[in-house]
């Protein structure tokens, strides 16, 4: 159990498990595993790391990312900052028109390479599941821009989370 701790300066948790923890305040910069290291499974004697029943709807998310986690078996925020969402790449796919309608190609090519990294990253690591926000829409976006791009996201195909 973790009481008032910190994961200060942890980037990675190839080796963690967290079962039922309940995450506080600014998680930042962090990857979360689900599978350790290759060369650290036999050491560790599993190749996953339990990872389920996890609290996070009172913490704020920047920058976290979870590879090889079901999402759906933890607790996030909901509602208007994140939305835990299936289907990623065909969401991303869906949303393009929009971006093409943006009058201003700096602004385009934002989107497109935020949209393009959540797809790949969706694939490779969460079964095309992913925790979105609107920084997730691309950072450098305009926060209208951020917005009207999560809203539209969101819309496409199946949203799963709480309104």
């Amino acid at each position: 159990m973790f009481d008032r701790s910190r994961l200060r300066e942890q980037t990675a948790t190839f080796e963690a498990e967290f079962v039922d923890c309940v995450f506080l305040g600014h998680v930042r910069s962090m990857n979360f595993w689900g599978r350790p290291a290759d060369r650290d499974q036999a050491v560790l004697g599993r190749d996953h790391n339990d990872f389920t029943g996890n609290d996070f709807t009172a913490a704020e998310l920047d920058d976290v990312s979870f590879r090889h986690i079901d999402l759906r078996a933890q607790r996030f925020p909901g509602l208007p900052g994140y939305a835990l969402l299936d289907r990623i790449i065909e969401r991303a796919r869906a949303v393009l028109p929009l971006v093409d309608s943006w009058p201003d190609e700096r602004h385009r090519k934002e989107a497109r390479s935020a949209l393009e990294f959540l797809a790949d990253t969706a694939r490779e690591w969460d079964d095309d599941q992913a925790l979105v926000s609107p920084a997730r829409m691309g950072r450098k976006l305009p926060p209208a821009l951020r917005e009207e791009l999560f809203a539209a996201f969101r819309r496409t195909t199946s949203d799963t989370s709480p309104d």
